[in-house]
């Protein structure tokens, strides 16, 4: 190539490096085609009545799947995804604390009922899920204090996170009063 006039010899470079890179964005290409989308672009193809999970109903609705399933780190990731994304979601943050107490985490459960009763103070499943919490940690006062606040957020209506406390009470061998 050294006798070749310079335009020729630039010509014959620049034609072999496109076909060099041609070819490595086609093997790149057909390598993404083969790896898996990461979980945050996914669809949710079982689901399609959905949201994907990235996004904040979507993730607090993988989690609601996880804690039905009883994966408690699956529904800590899916839900900790979903407060970091909806921060003000009071449903959310019951949800995640409900996920760590049964995961054993109570110091992270007691922040996101807190965090859920701050946003929403009268939240029944909040306080519910907070006062089984505190019977399982043995401070029955702190118990008795939120099926108080349960008591009034209920009013004289029927509500069963109210009956699901107190049998949580009698569970627990613990008087209400």
């Amino acid at each position: 190539m050294a006798h070749m006039p310079f335009a020729r010899l630039f010509f014959a470079r620049f034609f072999f490096a496109r076909l060099f890179f041609a070819r490595m964005l086609a093997v790149l290409l057909s390598l993404a085609v083969l790896v898996p989308a990461p979980a945050a672009f996914a669809v949710n193809a079982s689901r399609p009545d959905r949201p994907a999970a990235n996004e904040p109903r979507g993730a607090v609705d993988e989690g609601r799947d996880a804690v039905e399933r009883k994966d408690w780190p699956g529904a800590v990731a899916h839900l900790r995804r979903a407060t970091a994304t909806a921060p003000d979601d009071a449903d959310a943050w019951n949800l995640l604390g409900f996920a760590l107490r049964k995961g054993g985490d109570f110091p992270a459960a007691l922040a996101a009922y807190d965090r859920a009763l701050t946003l929403a103070p009268e939240h029944k499943g909040a306080l519910e899920y907070l006062g089984e919490a505190y019977l399982q940690l043995g401070r029955p006062g702190d118990a008795r204090a939120v099926l108080r606040r349960l008591e009034a957020a209920c009013g004289s209506g029927a509500c069963e996170e109210l009956d699901d406390l107190r049998r949580a009470f009698a569970a627990h061998g613990v008087a209400q009063r």
